[in-house]
């Protein structure tokens, strides 16, 4: 009798492959079911994630600065050179936040955090994360951290306010979901899972 757990891969007569790649994980063991990454596991990933990028951007900054202000002295009053260097700090730490995330995330399928919290992040598929859904993850995050970056240097306190909300709504969402996702999982369709973390 044919058990429906297994998964006969040599079944030719089965006609609907992509069904069947989207239900893998029917056909696991109750105790091989992928588990969802919990809440403290992402947040104590993240929080190590940015203290590498603002270490990262700190170490960058230092190397850069003297080049910069001389460069920008030359075509830059003094009165307007704080706000050049708020713009650049401002752009070049968010394009190292979406290129630290992306690459590793589609290299890997982990950050460096989630490596430490043994986690990552899959496709719907249960496939490693691809470049598209790496990029439709963390771009909206990208978007979101240049204004709160931007804004948090301005005299637009409301917006600024109004980003902050947004990433703590994000941030928090898995807490009042019970496929424990955030919008920016929702958006990408790709999932947080425990799984030690391994090249």
């Amino acid at each position: 009798m044919h058990n429906p757990k297994q998964l006969d891969l040599f079944d030719y007569s089965y006609n609907e492959p992509k069904t069947t790649e989207l239900k893998i994980a029917e056909y696991l063991e109750p105790e091989t079911k992928l588990e969802k990454a919990t809440f403290i596991q992402r947040g104590i990933a993240f929080f190590i994630d940015i203290v590498i990028i603002e270490t990262l951007m700190s170490s960058i900054w230092s190397i850069l600065k003297p080049s910069f202000v001389f460069l920008t002295t030359s075509f830059i009053s003094s009165d307007k050179l704080e706000n050049a260097q708020i713009i650049f700090l401002v752009l070049t730490e968010a394009f190292l936040f979406l290129w630290y995330f992306s690459t590793l995330t589609v290299l890997y399928g982990f950050t460096l955090g989630k490596f430490v919290t043994n986690i990552r992040v899959i496709g719907a598929n249960y496939n490693q994360a691809n470049i598209k859904s790496s990029i439709l993850r963390h771009l909206p995050c990208f978007m979101v951290f240049v204004l709160f970056l931007g804004f948090s240097f301005s005299t637009l306190k409301p917006l600024f306010y109004l980003t902050s909300y947004f990433m703590l709504i994000d941030f928090f969402l898995p807490l009042f979901r019970k496929d424990k996702k955030t919008l920016h999982d929702l958006f990408s369709k790709t999932i947080v899972i425990k799984s030690k973390c391994s090249h």
